[in-house]
């Protein structure tokens, strides 16, 4: 049975055949190819290679996008334009980028802004890492207490600040917060650090970002 249905051209073949082999019934013959069985006929096979000869294209496109970093930012631009056309009687639509900066990758984006200053409409300033280790997997609070590692964090951020001056907005000031493992740093022990920072912020002209995403997270205020 599955041989005549994997031979066969199409479903109406395949019921055709089995009816003749098997003296089945027109009802009994289509419910047997109506089976996930179908899928074996050749112009099943055919439209399955199909969808998977495409599939495997939009792959090795997506990879070749994510892999080149002036393709992806034209690809980025280019769905902006799509939503400024769409959106721009309702909304504003800006375009920018966020730089996830450290003290010592200073250089590496002031030649990232330089690219495309003209281009932008913002720049966000935040922090991921530091020294290169990450938060999200603790590998930067490890071997650390709770205060070390926040102080850390934030005197890397003003640090930073005082170097870098290419940008807009100050991004999600608390995020080590999101990944702190003791839970939220009583902000009494931090209220100097991040005093300071704001004030940094201040004096540059930059804004300050009010980031909703703790209600996702369920984070305290």
């Amino acid at each position: 049975m599955i041989n005549i249905i994997r031979s066969s051209a199409n479903t109406q073949e395949a019921k055709d055949r089995l009816i003749e082999r098997f003296t089945l019934t027109d009802v009994q013959a289509q419910a047997i190819v109506d089976m996930r069985l179908r899928a074996l006929t050749g112009l099943e096979r055919k439209k399955i290679e199909d969808e998977l000869a495409e599939l495997l294209e939009k792959i090795k496109y997506y990879k070749e996008i994510l892999g080149d970093e002036k393709k992806l930012l034209e690809v980025i631009k280019e769905e902006i334009i799509v939503m400024k056309e769409k959106y721009g009687d309702r909304i504003c639509v800006k375009q920018g980028l966020e730089f996830g900066i450290q003290s010592h990758t200073v250089r590496q984006f002031e030649k990232l802004y330089q690219t495309y200053e003209d281009e932008l409409d913002f720049v966000l300033f935040s922090m991921h890492q530091v020294g290169n280790l990450e938060f999200w997997n603790g590998h930067f609070q490890q071997g650390r207490t709770q205060e070390e590692y926040n102080f850390a964090y934030y005197e890397e951020i003003l640090k930073t600040m005082q170097l870098y001056k290419n940008y807009s907005v100050l991004a999600h000031l608390d995020l080590i917060v999101r990944y702190d493992p003791e839970g939220s740093m009583p902000f009494e022990k931090i209220r100097d650090i991040v005093t300071e920072i704001l004030r940094q912020a201040i004096r540059d002209g930059k804004g300050i970002e009010i980031n909703t995403s703790s209600w996702h997270y369920g984070l305290a205020d």
